[in-house]
């Protein structure tokens, strides 16, 4: 067990929600058990952003952010094999995408964007963004890079929470003594590590990678940094269905170039 300070200082933030995922998710997309997935691509929808470049728009793609020019998508449940867990179960949908190619409401009023990016420039401060994620089974990714690293402890910490007596965290810190990633959970002020890595070198610049896969009994996922990405994964005990995921950035500059989420249906 272990106290990390950042985040208690964090609690005295605004918690300020990106959207609601009804409101804002896939056009043609329902999360619906029953319903059948279809993709609606609008008329002139061809000039749209296409965060990954495989000349099919964000709206009208199977996995909008990962080039796949074939849309090749075996179960048909308009999440493509290239981004599909499970590639032959039709039991996912993609619920949330943002290549940040354009201002959207929700966003907190630090955040700034520039050339299809979102930027979180924090060196010697901490910034706080997050959105609803409203299922206990999802998989959420948010990539990009990190620009500059600040002198001191850096922390990246992606959190799910349900309640405040049930969140679980990712985490890459740096607290002087190498880089760390690792799954965990919060009891009181301390945090409890459930998987961890630990390399004796310092967060680097570079690509940044952030997947973080929810289940009711599990926890699994991975932070890209420095050419390496060590897979996570843990056991819970339980988790309730989540009602919102933050991202904390301390004494780092960071760039996102889209986030995802994907839900897995029962």
């Amino acid at each position: 067990m272990h106290a990390r300070g950042i985040l208690v200082g964090m609690r005295s933030l605004p918690a300020v929600c990106l959207c609601a995922l009804l409101a804002c998710g896939r056009v043609g997309f329902s999360s619906e058990p029953d319903a059948s997935p279809t993709i609606v691509c609008p008329a002139g929808s061809m000039l749209d952003p296409d965060e990954d470049g495989d000349l099919v728009p964000d709206l009208c793609d199977v996995c909008p952010h990962v080039f796949d020019p074939a849309q090749a998508d075996e179960d048909g449940d308009g999440v493509g094999d290239a981004c599909d867990p499970e590639p032959g179960i039709p039991r996912q949908r993609i619920v949330y995408f943002d290549g940040f190619a354009a201002e959207s409401t929700g966003w907190f009023a630090g955040s700034e964007r520039s050339g299809g990016m979102v930027v979180l420039s924090r060196i010697g401060a901490t910034e706080r963004l997050s959105h609803n994620l409203p299922t206990s089974t999802s998989l959420l990714q948010l990539a990009g890079e990190i620009v500059e690293v600040g002198a001191g402890k850096q922390q990246l910490l992606l959190s799910v929470r349900s309640s405040a007596e049930d969140a679980h965290y990712i985490e890459l810190i740096d607290e002087g003594v190498g880089r760390r990633r690792s799954i965990m959970y919060m009891e009181g002020d301390e945090f409890v590590e459930l998987d961890g890595v630990l390399e004796p070198v310092a967060i680097a610049t570079g690509p940044l990678e952030i997947v973080f896969d929810v289940r009711p009994d599990r926890l699994a996922g991975l932070i890209e940094n420095g050419g390496t990405r060590p897979a996570l994964a843990a056991n819970v005990a339980r988790l309730q269905a989540a009602a919102e995921t933050a991202l904390y950035v301390h004494n780092l500059h960071v760039r996102l170039a889209y986030a995802i989420q994907i839900d897995t249906l029962p």
